[in-house]
């Protein structure tokens, strides 16, 4: 039987491993099949996992458990121990764009109804109001040096957003951004994004 990718990410964590979701349905039967894959560069190892749900998105927090999101709920997992476990609830109304573990705990997901906030211990939820009196579709997430989250968004340009004290820095085109819409994020090594 053929199988066709549904959607895949890619993440690096802190040890320089890989990680993959591989999704495949199944053309006829529509059944979701999910796997993460854990692949070691240094040692040319790969590790496959069965986690028993649908999962769209995910990232790697630094204490080695990932975050893993559905359409609606977010799972915390740590490799080669128990099935995944809910952590928050109808956490988002529709398929996350990205899920960014943040620092202390913070996961971070970006949705088109705007930027999410959820604390990996508690479970505890907040929706960011970015911009006062509308939603801001948020397509990535990254957070630099300083603790700052710069947000790529579809058509309100980049959000700079201090987590700490709420400052918001709106950059658009009207500001020389090339494009008000903002789809990916990616600092050098010089800390530049």
């Amino acid at each position: 039987m053929n199988f066709v990718p549904a959607q895949s990410e890619r993440v690096k964590d802190r040890e320089g491993n890989i990680w993959s979701n591989q999704l495949y349905q199944r053309p006829t039967e529509g059944e979701p099949r999910d796997k993460l894959i854990r692949y070691d560069p240094v040692l040319k190892l790969c590790d496959t996992f069965k986690l028993g749900l649908y999962s769209t998105r995910f990232d790697v927090m630094g204490d080695g458990r990932v975050v893993l999101a559905t359409d609606k709920d977010l799972y915390s997992w740590r490799p080669g121990g128990e099935p995944p476990l809910l952590l928050a609830k109808d956490a988002f109304q529709q398929r996350p764009n990205q899920v960014f573990a943040g620092r202390d705990s913070i996961v971070w997901v970006a949705t088109n109804q705007g930027l999410v906030r959820i604390d990996a211990q508690t479970g505890i939820q907040q929706k960011i109001n970015l911009i006062s009196g509308q939603t801001t579709s948020v397509a990535r997430v990254h957070q630099d040096a300083s603790g700052r989250l710069w947000l790529g968004t579809i058509a309100n340009g980049l959000i700079i957003f201090d987590p700490v004290s709420g400052d918001r820095q709106v950059i658009e085109q009207v500001n020389g951004l090339s494009h008000n819409t903002v789809i990916s994020l990616l600092e050098d090594e010089d800390g530049d994004i």
